[in-house]
């Protein structure tokens, strides 16, 4: 599998994860998710993958979206699982209403069934932006459990 080209993106590997900063075009989504799918077989079975990055992509374009520049993405390994973090900089609140009729909006409804807990934040690194987040559990063996 090849790696996913790092073009105005600004990746950093930590030991438990990586962070990476993404633009304001609609084709960043695909690019986090290709980043993501990168790395994620070196923590659990390909087979375990796709659920995180759907939550991956319903994050990225949340904030893509609704939000504003500075955009992160935050992947961390955790012994509670895989931990997912989409900062932006917009303060303006995670909308979880269910609009019913409308086509969207469920993305948030999403990742509250794939994860084990999720949230949303104000602040951080982009003074005044947010943190929406969420914890994709892992099993005894290290294996995604979703």
């Amino acid at each position: 599998m090849s790696r996913p080209a790092t073009t105005s993106m600004r990746l950093r590997r930590t030991g438990d994860g990586v962070s990476v900063a993404f633009g304001d075009e609609p084709r960043e989504a695909a690019r986090m998710r290709d980043t993501v799918r990168s790395i994620l077989p070196d923590w659990m079975p390909s087979a375990e993958v796709e659920d995180t990055i759907v939550v991956v992509s319903e994050l990225v374009t949340n904030a893509l979206v609704h939000g504003r520049s500075p955009r992160m993405l935050q992947v961390q390994l955790r012994p509670q699982g895989i931990m997912v973090d989409v900062s932006d900089g917009s303060s303006k609140p995670a909308a979880t209403v269910d609009q019913r009729g409308r086509i969207g909006g469920r993305g948030l409804q999403i990742v509250g069934r794939l994860s084990a807990e999720w949230g949303s934040e104000p602040g951080g690194e982009n003074d005044g932006g947010k943190h929406v987040w969420c914890l994709l559990p892992m099993d005894a063996q290290g294996h995604g459990s979703i």
